[in-house]
């Protein structure tokens, strides 16, 4: 974060001006000119601290009242970006280049960013005061803001919860049962590189925190949503939540009612797993991993006796009736649609296996399908990563990293479904320096 200038276009620079801009009009703004609106002091304690992420309250010098939130958010490999909410007009990824050729206000507000792919997305948000379930992302190529288009999305999911995770969003849709109070609140996902909607299961019946309109924080290892000092924590590995009292969220509960949000040089943000306050009554801290030690974890989605809803076809009516263990093995789904798009169409259609322990179950995920058709052979690396789509990546490390996170999505969902692992590493007999990887043979086992 070093190094942020907060540069503005220039007075007398021309630029499309937006319907809402007009001369004399003192609620606007030029394009990055919030940043300029930043306390100093504050934004060089921002800028030390070395945060994953920070939403930053400003006030307006020419309109008392009008405040803006300016938004950073660092990527896993170290990209930065900063931006106003709400106002697509300015977007820096060195602190001192506006990146953005677009003249849109709106659209983002309210959404949760998130990186994917080394590009910048926005799930969801408003748009003239109409909510929506956009996915917006910024073109390097134009620097324009552009959608991802999608299948319809399931009815009023515009109000859902985002959970952005590593390959996917997860919608937490309480919004359904706002019409009948007792209706089941369905979970839906829609992985980054697919315009696929499907739902995983309801949200477990004990989750009392949410509300519809939450907005998540995202940490390394958790999302969380606060409502009068209890702290809902989502274990974004394996879909697990607690819910927690909490110190954070009581203070930000207390701020919010004393400001409803609207504190000149206020701020929330996180790093690593500890979340972050700043008020005018001081700094406030919270690690997560340490508050969530001996807390017992429930499901956060059980299944859903009925995933398909009139006019939103998921699946043949004969697979209908979702487990938890497709809930648990959600990433190794998007993992399988990712991998299985690319370079898979060359190969031969799999025949689908059908196993006497899954029987009148969900089906199983395309990778764990893909890896039982191998069961019971024992690989060398190269050639596990020719079966589960990575051999056509260059580099090592990136290999060894999405090797590591499909074995653990892939044995999460086997056993969860089966009670074993499906991948099981083993050193080589001829040379200990070397991991071999048996895909079980569930059939072989006691």
């Amino acid at each position: 974060m070093s190094g942020v200038a907060a540069p503005v276009q220039e007075e007398g620079v021309p630029y499309t001006p937006d319907s809402l801009l007009y001369n004399g009009n003192e609620r606007i703004w030029l394009p990055g000119e919030p940043f300029r609106w930043a306390n100093p002091e504050i934004w060089n304690a921002l800028d030390s601290m070395d945060l994953d992420n920070f939403k930053y309250s400003v006030e307006s010098p020419r309109k008392p009242g009008r405040f803006l939130t300016v938004k950073y958010l660092k990527s896993n490999d170290g990209q930065h970006a900063w931006y106003v909410d709400g106002d697509l007009r300015y977007l820096t990824y060195d602190g001192q280049t506006n990146a953005s050729q677009s003249n849109l206000l709106g659209h983002n507000y309210g959404a949760t960013p998130f990186w994917f792919d080394s590009t910048l997305f926005w799930q969801s948000g408003q748009a003239n005061w109409f909510k929506h379930q956009q996915r917006l992302f910024h073109s390097i190529e134009t620097g324009e803001i552009e959608i991802l288009p999608s299948e319809t999305p399931p009815p009023d999911t515009e109000d859902a919860i985002v959970f952005a995770m590593d390959s996917a969003s997860l919608f937490i849709n309480l919004a359904a049962n706002s019409k009948e109070f007792d209706l089941p609140s369905p979970v839906y996902v829609l992985p980054h590189g697919s315009g696929e909607w499907r739902q995983l299961g309801l949200l477990n019946p004990d989750v009392s925190v949410l509300a519809p309109n939450q907005s998540a924080q995202h940490l390394k290892d958790y999302a969380v949503c606060s409502s009068a000092g209890i702290l809902f924590i989502c274990n974004t590995s394996n879909l697990t939540y607690v819910e927690m009292p909490s110190s954070w969220a009581r203070s930000r509960f207390q701020n919010y009612q004393r400001t409803h949000s609207r504190e000149v040089d206020s701020w929330v943000g996180s790093k690593g797993n500890t979340l972050f306050l700043r008020t005018s009554y001081g700094l406030i801290q919270e690690d997560v991993a340490d508050l969530v030690t001996g807390a017992e974890w429930k499901p956060l989605i059980v299944p859903a006796p009925e995933v398909a809803q009139p006019g939103f076809d998921l699946m043949e009516s004969e697979n209908k009736g979702w487990l938890l263990a497709i809930a648990l093995g959600v990433v190794s789904i998007l993992l399988g649609f990712a991998l299985l798009s690319n370079g898979r169409s060359r190969r031969k259609p799999l025949t689908p296996l059908v196993l006497p322990d899954a029987e009148g179950q969900a089906p199983l995920s395309n990778m764990v399908v893909q890896l039982l058709s191998h069961r019971g052979r024992l690989l060398n690396a190269d050639q596990f990563d020719t079966i589960i789509g990575l051999d056509q990546i260059p580099s090592p490390e990136t290999r060894r990293s999405r090797r590591a996170r499909i074995i653990q999505v892939t044995n999460a969902e086997t056993t969860a479904r089966f009670g074993h692992p499906l991948v099981v590493r083993t050193k080589s007999e001829s040379d200990k320096r070397i991991v071999l990887y048996r895909i079980q043979d569930f059939g072989a086992l006691d």
